[in-house]
């Protein structure tokens, strides 16, 4: 992972924030954090340009929602939703551009 380690990008998970990134090419943003039900979410959503740029497409791929912020962050990271791998498979190829 460029740009901010493993240990950063997980803590910004549990403790919530809003992340960009880009892996080959196409670019993702994550929303974490609780909601108005005090559940822990994360969000993520793919786009076709930078974030500084306005998309010509954007589409949640994932929503997971869980009481316990480790579980939520866990569900996350063993998803298989970036081209079927989960971020685990694909933190080399990740370059964080906001977080």
């Amino acid at each position: 992972m460029n740009g901010i380690s493993y240990s950063e990008f997980y803590n910004k998970l549990y403790y919530g924030a809003d992340i960009d990134f880009e892996y080959k090419g196409v670019y993702y943003h994550i929303n974490s954090g609780y909601d108005e039900k005090k559940a822990h979410s994360i969000t993520v959503y793919m786009y076709d340009k930078h974030p500084d740029e306005t998309p010509g497409y954007y589409q949640e791929i994932l929503t997971v929602s869980n009481e316990n912020a480790e579980n939520d962050v866990n569900d996350f990271l063993n998803s298989a939703i970036f081209e079927g791998q989960t971020l685990n498979q694909i933190d080399g190829g990740i370059t964080v551009i906001y977080s």
